[in-house]
């Protein structure tokens, strides 16, 4: 039983850890995109906020991944997820036809 909760647990850490750091992967692909889209939304000082927010999730991904302090880990990852909820996807302020977009 032990080892099909190790199992269980790999896999779990694996699928979260993925979703952040091909976010990550996207957001350093399309870099100039990505700095476009959170300049539009008038997130300050930019030039720092884009490097520390991918930093932050790699780091955080990768100790998900490797089980090391995965706690932190997470802990950052919801620092971050909250922030840009906050500040790019702010539904809440959006019309009723932009609100469904910013759910997405």
């Amino acid at each position: 039983m032990e080892f099909i909760r190790d199992i269980f647990s790999l896999l779990g850490r694996v699928c979260i850890s993925v979703m952040f750091l091909w976010a990550c992967y996207e957001k350093i692909k399309h870099w100039g995109a990505t700095a476009a889209y959170m300049k539009s939304k008038g997130v300050p000082q930019l030039n720092i906020v884009l490097p520390a927010s991918v930093a932050i999730k790699i780091i955080g991904g990768l100790m998900i991944l490797l089980g090391w302090h995965s706690h932190l880990g997470a802990l950052l990852l919801l620092v971050v997820t909250i922030a840009s909820a906050v500040f790019l996807h702010p539904f809440w302020k959006a019309h009723s036809s932009d609100r469904v977009l910013e759910k997405a």
